[in-house]
């Protein structure tokens, strides 16, 4: 079985997502470069979408600009991950590694995934709750991120 995707927010969908939780939320965008993160052979793709964020919602803390400040000490990105999600109750995710990380720290998930093993072993439903107790939504479609956004947050 092969499986290769690309998965990513598309700036539109951030921006209905920023824009409806920004008032609820202080959001963490979270969206590690290659120099962060151990090489697992995926391909990291620049979407250009920091400058925008930075320029149309400064409101919103960018993962990477804490860990830069890094006040906290940690010895690397992924612990500084832990650190930060552990004081998180509510994530929006992507299919892969961000969103297996999230689903162990409880609270609320919601993944966006359209294709890969976690649907076909249904990860979402059976395994991913099983880390933390965490409420998993899994949405395939960037209507069905907004939607459960509405539902969930």
């Amino acid at each position: 079985m092969g499986w290769s995707a690309c998965f990513f927010f598309s700036i539109k969908l951030l921006d209905i997502m920023i824009s409806q939780l920004k008032h609820q939320y202080q959001i963490i965008y979270n969206r590690p470069q290659a120099k962060d993160i151990v090489n697992d052979n995926s391909i990291i793709y620049e979407l250009g979408e920091t400058e925008w964020l930075k320029a149309k919602h400064p409101e919103v803390l960018h993962m990477s600009d804490l860990y830069t400040a890094n006040k906290i000490k940690a010895n690397h990105f992924n612990h500084f991950q832990l650190c930060v999600y552990a004081n998180c109750a509510h994530f929006i995710s992507i299919h892969g590694g961000t969103a297996t990380l999230a689903s162990y720290f409880g609270g609320k998930n919601l993944i966006y995934s359209k294709q890969g093993p976690e649907h076909y072993f249904k990860c979402y439903a059976k395994l991913y709750p099983q880390f933390s107790g965490a409420e998993i939504q899994h949405a395939k479609t960037e209507d069905e991120v907004v939607a459960c956004i509405t539902k969930m947050f």
